[in-house]
């Protein structure tokens, strides 16, 4: 018979509707978070802190392609005026619930992937606050002073 596609709890407190097609979240994922960022300033890029500080909704978008065992989230915002490659009406912010990593990526990567955050998929709570790491590969040096973690927090969708 399979689950419904999403349904309703009262996860601390807080009346989430959740999505219950992501397979590495048995029980329901919140279909919306919350993510406040803060610190971000302008480097080679002088929009760096408009686009990407603030709170930010995340809202459930389905499975992406072609990691099929991952599940996607997108900001409800979007880039309005980005210098790194992506197109105006990108989301922000995407997370990739995946089977072993949990991925945060600013627009593109921020630089062809080279800024992310991430956690371990077997610490990640799908309907409670969560900490992210600052991960970089290749420093490209668009923006600074990305925070060492970034936290969201399971909301009700707007």
């Amino acid at each position: 018979m399979g689950r419904p596609p999403s349904c309703s709890c009262l996860c601390g407190g807080i009346f989430l509707s959740t999505v219950t097609d992501c397979d590495v979240c048995d029980g329901g994922a919140s279909e919306c978070w919350e993510l406040t960022v803060a610190g971000v300033t302008d480097s080679n890029c002088s929009n760096c802190a408009s686009e990407y500080n603030g709170v930010f909704t995340i809202k459930h978008l389905g499975f992406t392609e072609p990691q099929v065992l991952a599940c996607r989230w997108g900001s409800v915002e979007s880039i309005t005026n980005d210098c790194f490659g992506s197109q105006p009406g990108d989301k922000t912010w995407i997370m990739d619930i995946g089977v072993s990593t949990v991925t945060l990526t600013p627009a593109h990567g921020f630089g062809l992937g080279n800024y992310f955050y991430s956690m371990t998929t077997g610490d990640f709570s799908c309907t409670g606050s969560n900490t992210f790491d600052l991960q970089v590969s290749v420093p490209t040096g668009e923006c600074g002073d990305w925070p060492s973690t970034l936290t969201i927090e399971p909301v009700a969708c707007p």
